[in-house]
């Protein structure tokens, strides 16, 4: 089989990092995303494909049906503040132009990462 190459980027969270109470289930099956792309990472690089995840933090898109945050505040902002490093939630095209960076031909070279998109509210 010829090499072709190719970048996937699967989608995590940072509960696959961060323990948060009643999210067991969702943390169990992201932290499975993210072994699931360092495994695939190993078995595909031969091949020439990379294979990274991306954990997003808050950004200003709230859903409508509110946030996936068990026992948080209702006003939920001033939380993620805090939390946040950098102070704020992300926006949109934040969590855009990494995901490009991984696509392209820039990060030729890196395969097998979880990148935290998140204005580092894993770290705290």
């Amino acid at each position: 089989m010829p090499i072709r190459g190719g970048s996937i980027i699967a989608v995590s969270a940072n509960s696959s990092e961060v323990g948060y109470p009643e999210l067991t289930a969702i943390a169990s099956a992201k932290g499975g995303v993210d072994q699931m792309c360092r495994n695939l990472a190993v078995e595909w690089g031969p091949y020439a494909i990379r294979v990274n995840s991306i954990n997003p933090g808050y950004t200003e898109h709230v859903p409508p049906t509110g946030e996936v945050a068990p026992g948080m505040a209702v006003d939920h902002d001033e939380d993620v503040r805090t939390m946040t490093p950098l102070g704020r939630r992300g926006r949109v095209d934040e969590i855009v132009w990494p995901v490009v960076f991984l696509a392209s031909e820039a990060s030729s070279y890196i395969t097998g990462v979880n990148l935290r998109i998140d204005g580092g509210y894993a770290v705290k």
